[in-house]
């Protein structure tokens, strides 16, 4: 009736009968997937109403201060804590003894208990909840409620975690929510060994399946580069705090780096088998996230070098510009050279960090620009040289004999954009205050 109903008033009383024996419908078989239809179906703020009427006395409480969560009202009114979390504690209890945690509404009042409650009582909930860990995974107040118990669970807890999610693998590698607790588990386990047993194996058979689909692309891509550095755009801000989420306070002893390098070889090793094989259509694609994932992650690890002799080899083939129908490097295209200049700027911060590490890719790219400096200087990778130029750690790869300020001049009159090269003519030859290089 909610759903096919046009009129609001109408769509207002049903939410009103609904959330006023709302506690009784969720618990019986059948009406509680009413509930769950109509919480699916509901505007942000329909599904705070049903959520709150959930409360009791506490519903008017925040409607009152029109609180718009627990954790806020809890913020506002620290003397309400005790009672709020008595009273979460004991929805929270029931619903698991019922079975009912698979609905998304139930998940979103576990988050509200699990996000104000003490550390003993996150210890119970995990005690109550590991049997049936996987389901949990089906909205994002349940994956932050995953999430965060998985990071304080012991080691004893995680094994029988990953025991229950290793048959679901592939199938949640496809889905938005669980794929991210794939990643989570992968980036916080300690123990490396079931990591690649339990998870990190079965990606490994189903990439060539599964390459395609979104969430299996963010999956992969952010296991190459870590949680802390995702791949620009590859991973929403909300997606990434949700990952977050008690992040900091796992139970996890190795530094993430490490744990990464350590599940990480065999798939980084079967991404790159595949993706030499189509590699100027992967660095041309509009999301390219997965291959730059890899190129990261073996800039970092300083590994993978037969794929990385492909991929300069590939950068210097010629292709055809989308503007002019003209033959272009690789390393010109519009996607190609934003990309490419991102990981150089990477690479370059690595170098700050740790000074003693080598800009083996920067150097590489250099040098292919230097073996046809002329037509870098009037395409758009003549960025790439202005960013190897800006930067101290960089700048001693190009000299004044390799590109003289008459070669500059004579490009300006043949490129159709000057800006690429007013900025390499001012970080080489300093004119004027150097800015960061940026591209129309």
């Amino acid at each position: 009736m909610v759903e096919y109903c046009d009129d609001e008033e109408q769509k207002k009383q049903l939410m009103s009968i609904t959330m006023q024996k709302i506690n009784k419908h969720v618990m019986h078989i059948y009406a509680s997937e009413v509930v769950e239809h109509m919480y699916d179906l509901g505007t942000m703020r329909e599904k705070k109403q049903l959520i709150h009427s959930f409360y009791g006395n506490l519903f008017l409480i925040l409607q009152e201060n029109k609180s718009k969560s627990i954790r806020k009202l809890i913020k506002e009114k620290p003397m309400l804590k005790d009672s709020v979390v008595e009273k979460l504690e004991s929805l929270s209890h029931k619903f698991i003894e019922k079975g009912l945690i698979r609905h998304t509404i139930v998940q979103a009042i576990l988050y509200d208990y699990f996000s104000i409650s003490t550390d003993e009582q996150q210890l119970e909930l995990l005690t109550l909840l590991t049997e049936n860990f996987p389901a949990l995974l089906g909205s994002k107040p349940g994956l932050k409620v995953a999430c965060g118990l998985f990071a304080i669970a012991s080691s004893k807890d995680r094994r029988a975690i990953i025991k229950l999610v290793k048959p679901l693998v592939e199938e949640m590698s496809t889905n938005q929510v669980s794929s991210l607790f794939l990643l989570y588990v992968s980036l916080t386990l300690d123990d490396t060994v079931m990591s690649r047993k339990s998870v990190v194996n079965t990606l490994v058979k189903t990439y060539q399946d599964i390459k395609e689909d979104k969430s299996a692309t963010i999956l992969y891509s952010c296991l190459l580069t870590g949680i802390e550095h995702p791949v620009r755009n590859a991973i929403t801000k909300t997606k990434l705090k949700a990952l977050m989420q008690n992040y900091k306070k796992t139970t996890s002893k190795k530094e993430e780096s490490v744990r990464r390098k350590e599940i990480m070889i065999n798939l980084a090793d079967e991404i790159a088998e595949h993706m030499e094989k189509d590699l100027v259509e992967q660095l041309c694609s509009s999301k390219p996230f997965v291959v730059v994932s890899l190129i990261y992650y073996f800039i970092e690890q300083n590994e993978g070098e037969d794929f990385m002799d492909t991929l300069y080899r590939t950068l210097e083939k010629q292709i055809t510009s989308y503007k002019d129908s003209n033959k272009i490097p690789v390393v010109a295209h519009a996607s190609v050279h934003r990309l490419i200049k991102e990981l150089i700027v990477d690479e370059i911060n690595m170098k700050k960090e740790d000074p003693s590490r080598d800009l083996h890719f920067t150097e590489a790219i250099c040098k292919i620009l230097k073996k046809d400096i002329d037509t870098h200087l009037i395409e758009r990778s003549v960025f790439l040289l202005a960013t190897i130029a800006q930067n101290e750690e960089s700048k001693h790869m190009l000299t004044k004999d390799e590109i003289p300020k008459k070669s500059i001049k004579d490009a300006m009159k043949k490129a159709s954009n000057q800006t690429g090269l007013r900025l390499l003519n001012t970080f080489m030859y300093g004119k004027k205050k150097a800015d960061k290089p940026q591209e129309n």
